[in-house]
């Protein structure tokens, strides 16, 4: 995937069927994100598949034959579908030349308001080339595949994975929250503000997997003001996301005595609860930006 070359399209020269207008930063790497996670889970580069009428058709078949053993609902499906079929009219604009080719010569875009600057790093060894160029989402999306191989063959018996820490860093990027240090008890990251948030996350690695998050300890203490919460499929990839406040989690969260913690489950029905903020589009967006 030429991801520069096809963000710039996005924003610059896309239609949007029932409007006409391009699509804006966030939805376009979005849909970066959606297409890398359809080539992890295909196997496939869509600068080297079919992309024709029915090429496209048959990859919308094959994604939809393998969705339920990755993971993948039926929301990530038809927003992968539409990034495909966008790829393909992206394709169908190409003027061939060498910087095409190569994913150059698109119009540079300067960084976000108050996005930090960061120095070049200074000669730095690249133990693996192959590994050096691979995107974050690329690189958990093999880990991913790794881990279920493994499990697979019974060298390893759980999926278990640095899903945590993953989530922290999304969410940090979305929306410029301050992670917090070990010490800290029962939340996770401040905003700007000072609004404190415990930060969750489940990986589901089959189609019915549990949407359990780990024990919270502490609730009715109101150690954290909102909890975020992702659900990743089995690749990482971010398939929802919602903030939701600390009374919805205390009301829906189970005591277990034995171990002196609350359990709370990230069904579908959460995003529709009073107060529950659906933030899945902004943290796709900062896994593509990875």
């Amino acid at each position: 995937m030429r991801r520069a070359a096809f963000e710039d399209y996005l924003v610059s020269r896309y239609q949007i069927r029932n409007t006409g207008r391009p699509l804006g930063d966030l939805s376009a790497k979005s849909y970066c994100s959606y297409l890398a996670r359809v080539e992890a889970v295909l196997r496939v580069n869509f600068d080297s598949v079919d992309l024709s009428a029915q090429g496209v058709d048959a990859i919308s078949r094959q994604l939809r034959a393998v969705s339920p053993g990755a993971g993948l609902t039926e929301h990530v499906v038809n927003n992968s579908l539409a990034a495909i079929n966008a790829y393909a009219r992206f394709t169908e604009s190409l003027t061939v030349s060498p910087a095409s080719a190569n994913g150059l010569g698109s119009r540079p875009r300067p960084p976000p308001p108050g996005a930090p600057r960061i120095a070049p790093a200074l000669a730095p060894v690249i133990p693996d080339p192959l590994v050096a160029r691979t995107s974050v989402t690329g690189l958990l999306a093999t880990h991913g595949a790794i881990l279920e191989e493994l499990r697979r063959r019974g060298v390893v018996r759980t999926s278990n994975a640095p899903t945590g820490d993953y989530a922290e860093t999304l969410f940090a990027k979305a929306f410029g929250w301050t992670l917090a240090t070990n010490s800290a008890l029962g939340y996770d990251a401040v905003d700007p503000d000072g609004t404190r948030f415990q930060i969750k996350c489940r990986r589901i690695t089959e189609p019915k997997g549990s949407r359990q998050l780990s024990a919270l300890r502490r609730l009715p203490d109101k150690c954290f003001d909102f909890m975020a919460a992702i659900l990743l499929d089995r690749i990482y990839g971010v398939s929802r996301a919602v903030i939701l406040p600390h009374a919805q989690v205390e009301r829906r969260a189970r005591f277990i005595a034995h171990t002196n913690s609350w359990l709370f489950m990230l069904t579908d029905d959460v995003w529709t609860l009073p107060g529950a903020r659906d933030v899945t589009n902004e943290v796709v967006a900062a896994a593509a930006a990875l």
